[in-house]
């Protein structure tokens, strides 16, 4: 091989280089892959597990409520938006704005490649075979982004009172999917 060729092949494979470096630094690190505008959905379901009365508890007559309860989070759809607080600390400001209804906030901190939130207590619609009913429980967020979808996993605990009876979260299957617009 000549010399002129090896410096041919020396600028090919630096120009090869060059490219690949440019484009992973244009890769989102950090809080900005999450910041954005989305479209999302949220759905889910949570069980509710009865709280075994002791004597004093219970009063005569029969509970309406059975002891294992699945109930349907009320679907909803809307607008989210993901700005960043502070890229230093790793926070971030989720805000929720669903059709027909309020906006709802969350302040997140980027831990491992994921958003997550503290515990929160939140009013949540949900639907059994009966009615709609509006509950007050303890929801936590854990978000990842996965391409221009943001997945978020709501951990939903506490205890409620319920068809007459006193019940705790025992699992909780919601999630949001959320493509960026």
């Amino acid at each position: 091989m000549s010399p002129k060729s090896l410096s041919v092949t020396g600028l090919k494979i630096m120009s090869l280089i060059s490219i690949l470096l440019s484009a992973v630094s244009c890769s989102k690190e950090g809080v900005k892959q999450f910041q954005g505008y989305y479209s999302y959905k949220t759905s889910g379901t949570v069980t509710l597990t009865a709280v075994e009365e002791t004597s004093e508890d219970s009063s005569e007559g029969t509970t309406l409520g059975p002891n294992t309860l699945t109930l349907e989070l009320e679907s909803e759809t809307g607008q989210m938006n993901i700005v960043t607080r502070s890229s230093k600390e790793g926070t971030m400001l989720i805000t929720m704005n669903p059709i027909g209804s309020g906006v709802s906030t969350y302040e997140m901190t980027l831990k491992e490649g994921h958003l997550v939130s503290g515990e929160e207590a939140r009013s949540l619609k949900f639907k059994d075979l009966i009615a709609t009913s509006q509950l007050n429980l303890n929801v936590s967020l854990d978000a990842e982004k996965v391409g221009d979808i943001v997945l978020i996993l709501h951990n939903i605990s506490g205890k409620v009172s319920y068809l007459e009876r006193t019940y705790t979260v025992s699992s909780s299957d919601v999630k949001t999917v959320a493509k960026e617009n």
